[in-house]
């Protein structure tokens, strides 16, 4: 049975991986990051140790989650007020923290030298 935690942290996910990322993902994953708060582990609301694992064992997927959270971050103005922007970069940096840390696989670390061969790994 699927914890309503991981639905949430599924949500966010399926929002971010949008490709493009469009009006309705980003309306989506702004409003999740908005409600709920962002921790580690099976009591989280929002798993950022789960998002971080799965991108550091898929190079495409981290990086289009990490880019996502990017343009996120640059667009929150729009949508909401100064105290709950901030709010919002703050969990978003937090996601992105746990992504840069969590250690890579050997897949991950060979798909980022061919794809972005001047890019140092995150």
């Amino acid at each position: 049975m699927t914890s309503n935690h991981t639905t949430i942290t599924d949500a966010l996910l399926a929002a971010l991986t949008r490709q493009p990322f469009d009006e309705p993902a980003i309306q989506q994953a702004i409003a999740l990051l908005r409600t709920y708060p962002i921790g580690q582990g099976a009591d989280a609301s929002i798993d950022r140790a789960h998002i971080a694992r799965v991108g550091a064992r898929h190079w495409k997927f981290f990086h289009t989650v990490y880019d996502n959270l990017v343009t996120l971050e640059k667009i929150l103005d729009r949508y909401l007020a100064p105290e709950e922007a901030q709010r919002v970069w703050q969990r978003i940096e937090l996601i992105q923290e746990e992504m840069d840390r969590a250690p890579k696989s050997l897949g991950w670390m060979v798909q980022q030298i061919l794809r972005k061969p001047t890019d140092v790994p995150r």
